[in-house]
């Protein structure tokens, strides 16, 4: 029964799939669905047990298209509906079957400022954007400028289109510089991302200086490894990273 609600969740390619989405759902949230009389003894089953096991089925955002806003678990608080009243669902003009991809906009929610004060679970939520995460912040930005420091490519920037079109001249080209620019863009950005999933799922942090020297030793790691050809160039990008 449990693999049946999945196949629901994540809308699978089969027949009988679709129809109870087009026909039984209709297209609402399987968590908001009615159980009505003239339903099928399977879909008043599965219905019935759907709150058992609510817990277990995390909504995975993508674009947003997919995530039911108010029903979904997709953040740490649960389905929003469990506090956020249907009242004021709909006086913001939003209904049961709004996705997450429609409340948000230009990297803000599209709900009212009010409710940030009204539902103590909103107060400290901001839409992470790539803009945000990797540029805008305080951290990010002093792990850029400490990468763009080491790099003789200037590899920081205020967006992800700025970074492209520095990196995208010498995406293909093949010189040690390049090479240690490309690595150190890739290492800078996990390191980055780390950062984010240990603070939001772990509850715990690194200093910026810690995670300037995993950055460093990561990438020295990575030049030691790879086979060189001998050359003055080579000789002088080692010498600048201190390859022993």
């Amino acid at each position: 029964m449990v693999t049946h609600i999945w196949r629901i969740l994540s809308n699978k390619q089969y027949l009988w799939v679709k129809w109870i989405h087009e026909y039984r759902l209709k297209w609402k949230s399987f968590w908001d669905a009615p159980t009505v009389a003239s339903a099928s003894v399977g879909c008043r089953k599965l219905l019935s047990i759907r709150y058992l096991i609510r817990d277990i089925f995390i909504s995975r955002i993508e674009d947003g298209n997919n995530t039911f806003t108010w029903h979904d678990i997709w953040s740490d608080n649960g389905p929003l509906a469990n506090f956020i009243s249907y009242r004021d669902i709909k006086l913001v003009g939003f209904c049961g079957q709004t996705m997450l991809y429609d409340i948000c906009s230009d990297d803000s929610w599209l709900w009212y400022n009010e409710w940030h004060n009204k539902y103590p679970q909103l107060q400290h939520w901001v839409i992470d954007s790539h803009e945000h995460l990797f540029f805008n912040c305080s951290f990010s930005t002093q792990i850029w400028s400490y990468s763009a420091s080491l790099s003789k490519l200037a590899i920081d920037g205020s967006t992800w289109k700025d970074v492209v079109s520095k990196l995208h001249p010498v995406a293909h080209r093949k010189s040690c510089d390049d090479i240690a620019a490309k690595l150190l863009f890739g290492v800078s950005v996990y390191f980055i991302w780390q950062e984010r999933k240990r603070r939001l799922f772990n509850k715990s942090s690194m200093s910026c200086a810690k995670v300037k020297d995993l950055i460093y030793s990561t990438l020295l790691m990575k030049i030691m490894t790879i086979k060189w050809r001998h050359s003055r160039h080579v000789q002088i990008m080692k010498a600048d990273w201190k390859v022993p």
